[in-house]
C-alpha cells in the first residue's frame, strides 16, 4: 500500500458525506487506502465513512484527536501515512505534491502542512478570535521549543511509515495540543521534517471552543515542556536529534574566541535545519566555504555514513577550525582544481554572492558539476530579497562583516535562469522563518 489516509472523525456525519465524496475523487486510481477513526461518535459517522468506501476503525469511546490519531497511524498500511481533518479543510492538490517531495528526497521523514509557510494561500479565514488564539499559541511554543515551525496546529501531516510509528509512541496528548506533539516527537526522535505551503479554507462546524481550548492548550505547552525536560522526546544513539548534534557541534568551539562566537550565531543566521534534510545521509559530501566548519561537523554528527570535507580558501579560518569526528576534514582546497572522489552532494551557503564577479559564480558552478556524481546534488543557500527588511539585515551584515569587498547577489527568478544555463533542474524553497535573513534555497540535480 502506497498511502494511509488517517482521518480521526467525532461526530461528524454531516460534514464526511462530501469530503469524502471529494476525497474519493481527488485520489482516484493511486494506491491509497482512507482510514477513518471514528473516536467513539454518537451518530452515524461510522457507517456513513463506510458506505463511502472508507475502511473504518471504531473506538469505543471518545478519548479525543490525539487518541484517535494514534490509533489510526498504528492500523495505516502504507508506506506514506497522512493524517487529515474531517472537514477537508486542506486543498487535495497538497496530498499528490506531498507524495512527490518525499519521493524526490529521501532524506525527509516527514512534511507539515502549513497556512503560514510562504507560498500558502487563504481562500476562507477563520473567525478573528480563533486566529488570534492560534498566534498566540504558535508564538508560546516557539519560544519553549526554540523551532521556525510557522504552523504547529494544522492537521495535515504526512510521514514515512517507520517514522509514524515511532513518533506516535512519543506523543502523549489526547486533545487539541496533540497536533503540536507530533511535531515536537518528530523534531526530538531525530526525524527529519520539513515544513509546505498548502491552500486552506475554513468551512465551518469546528467543535473547537477557542477559550476553553486556551486553558487547555497552556496545560498541555507546559506538559510537553516537562515531557521534553524528562527526556520523553530523546532520539536514539544512531538517530540524533538536530537540536543534539547542534549542542555537540557549538561543544566543539571552546573558548571565547571569534570562531566560537561565530558557531554560535550561524546558528542563529543560517537556516541549518531546513539544510540538511536534503543532504544525503551517505556518501560525499562537499561543503564549500566551510569557514571554521560549523555546518560540516553538523553534518557529520547528524549522519555517520557521511563523509564530509570541508573546503575553504582562508588559511586563518581553516586553520582555527575545531577537529571533530572521524568522518569529517575541514582543510585548504579549492574545487576546481582538487582531485575528488565523485560527490553525493556539495554545498554552498552564502558563498556564490561573496565571489569576485558573476562570472565566477556560473565558473565555480561547472565545476561543481564536474565533481558531482551522476545522481549527486547540489544544495544552495543565497540571500533572498524579500522580506524587505530581512533581506536589508542580511545587507548591512555582509557590509560590516566584509567590509569593502564587492556583493553580488542573484535573486530567485535569476539563479533559476543561472542554474538551469549551468546544466542544472532546480527547485526553489524560500525560508526566512526562524532567521534574522531572508534565504533562498536551491536543491539542484544535474540536467
Amino acid at each position: 500500500m502506497r498511502l494511509s489516509i488517517v482521518i480521526p472523525a467525532f461526530n461528524e456525519e454531516e460534514r464526511l458525506p462530501g469530503m469524502l465524496a471529494r476525497l474519493g475523487a481527488a485520489t482516484r486510481g493511486g494506491e491509497v487506502e482512507i482510514l477513518v477513526v471514528d473516536d467513539g461518535s454518537a451518530d452515524r459517522t461510522a457507517a456513513i465513512a463506510a458506505d463511502a468506501g472508507a475502511r473504518v476503525l471504531r473506538l469505543e469511546r471518545n478519548d479525543g484527536r490525539g487518541a484517535a490519531v494514534r490509533a489510526g497511524m498504528d492500523e495505516a498500511r502504507g508506506d506514506l501515512i497522512l493524517e487529515m481533518d474531517a472537514d477537508g479543510s486542506v486543498d487535495f492538490e497538497a496530498i499528490g505534491r506531498f507524495v512527490a517531495h518525499l519521493d524526490a528526497h529521501p532524506g525527509v521523514d516527514g512534511l507539515v502542512g502549513s497556512r503560514n509557510a510562504d507560498g500558502a494561500v487563504i481562500t476562507v479565514p477563520q473567525p478573528f478570535l480563533r486566529v488570534f488564539l492560534g498566534n498566540g499559541f504558535l508564538y508560546a511554543a516557539k519560544a519553549l521549543f526554540g523551532w521556525d515551525v510557522t504552523d504547529f496546529t494544522l492537521g495535515f501531516k504526512m510521514f514515512r511509515r517507520d517514522a509514524a510509528r515511532d513518533v506516535i509512541r512519543h506523543q502523549f496528548d489526547s486533545g487539541y495540543v496533540a497536533e503540536a506533539e507530533l511535531l515536537v516527537a518528530a523534531r526530538g526522535r531525530g526525524w527529519r521534517v520539513q515544513e509546505l505551503p498548502v491552500r486552506w479554507s475554513e468551512h465551518g462546524g469546528s467543535r473547537v471552543r477557542p477559550l476553553l481550548e486556551c486553558g487547555r492548550s497552556l496545560r498541555g505547552l507546559l506538559a510537553m515542556t516537562y515531557r521534553a525536560w524528562a527526556g520523553a522526546y530523546d532520539a536514539p544513539p544512531e538517530r540524533p536529534s538536530f537540536a543534539a548534534a547542534a549542542r555537540k557541534t557549538k561543544a566543539l568551539y571552546t573558548g571565547f574566541g571569534w570562531p566560537a562566537l561565530f558557531a554560535r550565531i550561524r546558528f542563529i543566521t543560517a537556516p541549518y535545519d531546513r539544510l540538511e534534510p536534503y543532504v544525503p545521509a551517505s556518501g560525499l559530501v562537499i561543503d564549500l566555504g566551510c569557514g571554521y566548519g560549523t555546518f560540516s561537523h553538523l553534518l557529520a554528527l547528524m549522519a555517520p555514513a557521511r563523509r564530509v570535507l570541508g573546503l575553504d580558501l582562508d588559511a586563518v579560518k581553516i586553520a582555527r577550525a575545531p577537529r571533530g569526528g572521524a568522518n569529517v576534514v575541514n582543510r585548504l582546497g579549492d574545487i576546481r582544481t582538487e582531485t575528488l572522489d565523485p560527490a553525493a552532494c556539495i554545498l554552498l551557503v552564502h558563498v556564490l554572492h561573496h565571489l569576485d564577479s558573476f562570472e565566477a559564480q556560473e565558473r565555480l558552478l561547472a565545476s561543481c558539476r564536474e565533481k558531482l556524481n551522476d545522481g549527486g546534488r547540489l544544495v544552495i543557500c543565497e540571500v533572498n530579497s524579500a522580506p524587505r527588511w530581512k533581506y536589508g539585515l542580511g545587507w548591512l551584515a555582509d557590509r560590516v562583516l566584509y567590509p569593502g569587498d564587492p556583493i553580488f547577489y542573484r535573486f530567485p527568478a535569476e539563479m533559476k535562469e543561472l542554474l538551469s544555463r549551468s546544466g542544472f533542474r532546480s527547485e526553489t524553497r524560500l525560508v526566512h522563518e526562524g532567521t534574522p535573513f531572508s534565504h533562498a534555497v536551491y536543491v539542484c540535480t544535474k540536467a
